[in-house]
């Protein structure tokens, strides 16, 4: 099979009409001219840094303030502030609490000055006293700390570094190192640290950019403010030249009398993803599926759309920006054709690669029959010998050409901060809470509690003393007969006192209390309780009988309750299994919400990777609304005397006839010119901590604890995270990357163009002092001697405003001719008539020799053309012969 070569000679091809067409352009800022608001900008910039500048040499001094203990109802003069002195040599040491003592105890010069040593501040004693602070104070962190490992951790790291460096102190004094001991402690000389900080307050915000002419102290100013510049516009033609068969895909041998049917599956992976994901999405990604993957028109619109460089056009897309020191209308279209030329040739190219990379077929053998949608090949072999089939892809040759149809001049300004003024969506989530239904309601043992015995009864005796004593008709108060009107013998005595001794039926329990209920006539107490130390619950007490009459009873029957208690030991063993089921139901339930918790974060970051993406025309117009507002409100109409809303719509309508403000383009400045403007973080989860203080589960392959990185969480289930995520940016979830581009960037350049007749008018307007003032353009040009204005006269003898108006000039006249309708002798008396910006949708291809051109006669010429080989869906099965001794394709 030949292999497929460049096609040299493309003049067969000739008059073939474009099937698709997109615009393209550059723009390119000019130098010279000093606007009033990027001035402004530029003042504002250099104010602050050198504000930063006098803050800094400040921090150089000592400052004298001395502030009192505000006491109660006590007037005086609690605050002392005195000028600042220059400080004094001791360095400051943060780093360890050892030096840092070490430092406070020195006086303000070296040791070795003033009559002491380093051995009266650096010795034994000294220091073992400082390690014993410094060992009280990181033993209070490991007591707040104790459950921290990573807290742990440091206080032993801190802990033997200073244990080092005392021994490494106590070596250099026996050394007698003076000369370390007073670089370490002292600084050379503070008035050398002072004047270096006043040499950079001397520089201020004019320090010269290497490359930049140091004795011009405006060439850097003057270069990045200029309001206005040149957009060059382009149109890029695409044209169906031919197809061929490209390389084999397939190979296929047929045995003689075989039928062989071959299904060829077209898959594309980022579509099959989306349609698993994103369902809704069906129709929009069916029509992506025969557009995307196959027209580099439409490729080329994609990738102009989706440039990170470019925010949004109407109508054109200006994907390179680079700015010029000349303002030769010739010079300006060579720079910009040589910019478009490179430019969309890497464009195109990597669409190409993009295309054939991307695209790939399977082929599947089968014996069923199925329904499928898939592209069904059949090959049958009648006859008598083997026959060898190869499938070819069929590919497509697309010419494209380039074509100058315009330039423009416009204003450009700078919109700080562009995002601030967008909102960022917020998920509604709510979290699902944590479930209990799987752990049990404990049974936990019964504690041991106070109970009464309260069947009970004492027996109480009567036992005489002495003889004589009886038990009728008399009253015994504490064993002696009350009634002593005895006439022979002495009083009657009876036992008042009868111990006792009881058992519990419970181990471990102790008597707190006897309770006796006697009758009436009978008054009792109970003395000397004691119960007996143990598990026995053994009790003894006694029984007095404080007033008693028998009534010629031998005893007496007195009920009795026992009131027992615990004592400490009982519950112990109860109170232990306690705690360790309530442990366990705890530990269980925070499990539980351990669990909810992390669900709940998967089901965020899943739910939020999977947001569907607003349309991206949406966004755009978003971002363009927001900066239509600065610039509108801000710039144009800010220094003009508006009384009333007539007076605004006029303004407006001025505006407007001057500047095609429906065409602003607007580059969104890189992130890392200023990093990190807004500081934000993913929001799921209250820093890594889940419920209850324990850590969220998450794995990384490392570097997920240091300290300034910009993580982020991911699922197994999630898409791939935005742009940004690892820079922390802050992001929109139904945005796209462009969106999180512009809400992260610095700044934006907007740039206005200006309608095609109003150029004179527009520079009166802006070289006004209520827009953009006039300040450089009254300078001398100064440029080459072959750059001349329209009738001859050398640039070099013009200001800048006046070369401005020729250029004003030229390019009116360059809009003029784009209207007018030209006639073009293709050969063959053959003419068409048209617009010179319309020509090759009238007489089609024209071939370029050499493939660029940039011609001076036409102003609109075609300035690059190259060829592209696309692959197609179709697959062509092709017989082949093979020579069966070389092997090779006859």
């Amino acid at each position: 099979m030949p292999t497929p070569r460049a096609m040299l000679d493309l003049s067969s091809y000739a008059g073939v009409l474009p099937y698709a067409s997109e615009l393209t352009g550059t723009f390119q800022p000019m130098i010279g001219w000093k606007g009033g608001r990027s001035s402004g900008r530029f003042e504002a910039g250099a104010a602050r840094d050198r504000r930063k500048l006098l803050d800094r040499f400040a921090e150089q001094f000592q400052a004298k303030v001395e502030m009192a203990a505000a006491a109660a109802g006590t007037p005086g003069d609690l605050l002392d502030i005195q000028i600042g002195v220059i400080p004094s040599r001791l360095r400051m040491q943060g780093t360890s609490m050892l030096l840092s003592v070490i430092a406070s105890r020195l006086p303000p010069e070296p040791p070795s000055g003033n009559g002491a040593t380093w051995k009266d501040f650096i010795n034994q004693d000294a220091l073992s006293s400082i390690i014993e602070e410094i060992e009280n104070n990181l033993e209070a962190v490991l007591k707040r700390s104790a459950r921290n490992a990573e807290a742990v951790e440091r206080v032993r790291s801190i802990a033997e570094s200073e244990s080092r460096l005392a021994a490494a102190l106590l070596m250099l004094v026996a050394k007698d190192e003076t000369g370390i001991l007073n670089s370490l402690f002292y600084f050379a000389d503070v008035e050398k640290i002072i004047g270096q900080s006043l040499d950079d307050l001397r520089a201020g915000s004019d320090r010269i950019v290497p490359g930049v002419d140091p004795t011009d102290r405006d060439q850097l100013s003057g270069g990045v403010i200029s309001p206005l510049g040149i957009i060059h516009l382009y149109r890029q033609y695409f044209f169906e030249l031919d197809t061929f068969l490209g390389t084999p895909v397939h190979h296929v041998w047929l045995a003689p009398g075989a039928t062989v049917e071959l299904n060829e599956i077209h898959t594309r992976k980022e579509v099959t993803e989306r349609l698993l994901s994103r369902l809704i999405e069906t129709i929009r990604t069916s029509e992506q599926t025969v557009t995307v993957r196959d027209e580099l028109s439409d490729e080329m619109r994609e990738d102009s759309s989706n440039d990170l460089s470019l925010g949004a056009s109407v109508t054109a897309s200006y994907p390179k920006v680079s700015a010029t020191a000349t303002f030769d209308m010739s010079r300006t279209q060579e720079r910009s054709r040589e910019e478009l030329h490179k430019q969309s040739r890497e464009q195109s190219s990597k669409i190409a690669a993009s295309i054939r990379s991307n695209y790939q077929s399977t082929f599947r053998s089968t014996t069923e029959l199925t329904d499928t949608s898939s592209v069904k090949h059949v090959f049958a072999n009648p006859g008598n010998d083997l026959k060898n089939y190869e499938l070819r892809r069929k590919m497509r040759q697309v010419a494209i050409q380039v074509q100058d149809i315009g330039s423009f001049l416009s204003w450009q300004s700078y919109v700080d901060d562009p995002g601030r003024e967008l909102g960022v969506a917020q998920l509604v989530h709510v979290a699902k809470p944590a479930s209990f239904d799987s752990i049990p309601d404990p049974e936990l043992p019964a504690r041991h509690e106070p109970f009464a015995e309260t069947d009970k009864a004492l027996t109480i005796p009567f036992l005489p003393v002495r003889g004589g004593a009886d038990n009728r008709g008399e009253v015994y108060r504490n064993g002696v007969e009350e009634n002593d009107e005895e006439t022979w013998g002495s009083l009657e005595r009876i036992q008042a006192d009868f111990p006792q001794t009881v058992y519990c039926a419970k181990p471990n329990h102790e008597l707190s209390a006897v309770e006796l209920r006697p009758t009436d006539a009978v008054q009792l107490s109970v003395r000397n309780l004691q119960s007996e130390a143990g598990s026995a619950s053994k009790a003894t007490f006694t029984v007095h009988l404080d007033l008693v009459s028998f009534d010629g009873k031998p005893q007496l029957n007195v009920p009795m309750v026992l009131h027992w208690v615990p004592n400490a030991n009982a519950n112990t063993e109860i109170d232990a299994s306690i705690k360790e089921i309530e442990t366990n139901r705890t530990n269980a339930m925070r499990a539980e919400v351990e669990k909810a918790f992390v669900e709940a974060v998967r089901e965020r970051v899943t739910a939020v990777s999977k947001i569907v993406r607003r349309p991206s025309t949406d966004l755009r117009e978003e971002e363009r609304i927001v900066v239509y507002r600065r610039l509108v409100q801000d710039m144009l109409m800010n220094k003009l005397r508006m009384p009333d809303d007539r007076t605004r719509h006029i303004a407006a309508e001025v505006i407007n006839s001057i500047f095609d403000v429906e065409k602003m383009l607007y580059y969104v400045a890189p992130e890392w010119w200023r990093p990190r403007l807004h500081h934000s973080q993913q929001e799921f989860a209250s820093g890594a901590a889940g419920a209850g203080g324990a850590t969220l589960p998450l794995v990384g392959w490392g570097g997920t604890r240091e300290v300034g990185r910009d993580n982020y969480m991911i699922t197994d289930d999630s898409e791939p995270a935005r742009l940004g995520s690892s820079l922390g940016w802050l992001l929109q979830l139904d945005g796209d990357n462009m969106r999180n581009a512009f809400l992260n960037a610095p700044w934006v350049k907007a740039v206005i163009p200006i309608r095609p007749g109003q150029e004179a008018t527009a520079l009166k307007w802006l070289a006004s002092v209520e827009v953009e003032g006039a300040n450089g353009l009254d300078a001398v040009y100064s440029g080459d001697d072959s750059e001349v204005t329209l009738d001859g006269t050398p640039y070099n003898q013009l200001t800048i405003f006046e070369v401005l108006q020729d250029l004003a000039e030229r390019i009116k006249q360059k809009h003029q001719a784009s209207e007018k309708i030209t006639e073009y002798d293709l050969g063959d008396n053959n003419t068409v008539h048209a617009r010179p910006v319309d020509r090759v949708f009238e007489y089609g291809f024209n071939p370029l020799q050499g493939g660029f051109s940039m011609p001076d006669d036409d102003k609109f010429p075609i300035v690059d053309q190259w060829v592209e080989i696309l692959p197609t869906d179709q697959i062509v099965p092709v017989e082949v012969t093979y020579d069966p001794i070389t092997g090779r394709q006859v």
